[in-house]
Formats: C-alpha cells, structure tokens, sequence
C-alpha cells in the first residue's frame, strides 16, 4: 500500500499511476502520521493524579521508570528508521514490557488511564489510513 511505502520505494508504474490529488492526499497522511508520532513518542504518557495514588510507596521510582522505558525502548521502536511500529501497538507493547522497579499496580493504573484517555490518539493513525482510504474512494474511484 502507497500509505505504508517510503516515498522512495514508489515503483515507476506506482509515479506513472499517481496523480497530483492522490499523491498530496498520500503525503498529506504521512505528514500526519509522523506528527501523531512524534507527539507520543516525546511525551510519555501519566495520569495526572499519579502522585495521589494511594497504593504505591515509591511513586518517584516508579514514575521514573515509566518514563525511562517510554523513551529507552518504546521511543526507539517508533522512531526506528526501518521498520514501521504502529502506534495501534503500544498499548499492548507496554503491556508486555518489562518494568523492572515499577510497582506492578501503578503499571496497571498508568495502562488503564491510557485506555481510557489516550485511545484516540493512539488510535489517531488508524483512523488516518482509514481517512485517507475514503478520501481516495470518493474521490479517485
């Protein structure tokens, strides 16, 4: 899918097929694309009653892990030059991760506000692709 490929990747017939509306609508989305993630990426996500939480003795450490595995590994898989990381993953990703130092609850609290405040915007390159898919089909079909 045009979507997906690096503008450098476009074969010859993939140039020849483009139109002009077509390839703004293309670039347009990435351009999006790349800005939902650099929003996420240099912003890590924490609710902001963390300090309140009332389960967890070592808010410090745990906010600072957080904060250093977001920007340590979740940063590097979104950024990493090759190989595409959707933003739909990162839930799941941090999921998995492991937060060595992190109280176990205040993973789950920190997850849980995500899903419930963030989604949108995690889910805002999803719904990007599907934007510029319906803009094509109303528009070039």
């Amino acid at each position: 899918m045009l979507l997906a490929a690096p503008l450098e990747c476009y074969t010859e017939q993939d140039q020849n097929n483009l139109d002009f509306g077509l390839y703004m609508l293309i670039t347009t989305m990435k351009e999006s694309i790349a800005k939902a993630w650099k929003v996420l990426v240099h912003h890590p996500p924490l609710p902001p009653d963390i300090d309140n939480a009332p389960f967890c003795p070592q808010h410090a450490t745990c906010k600072k892990v957080w904060v250093e595995k977001w920007f340590l590994v979740l940063g590097c898989h979104i950024h990493h030059p090759s190989e595409d990381f959707p933003l739909i993953l990162i839930p799941e990703a941090l999921k998995g991760m492991d937060h060595q130092g992190m109280n176990p609850e205040c993973k789950e609290d920190i997850l849980q506000w995500m899903n419930a405040n963030l989604l949108y915007l995690i889910n805002g390159e999803e719904d990007l692709i599907q934007q510029a898919v319906a803009t094509y089909h109303s528009t070039f079909m």
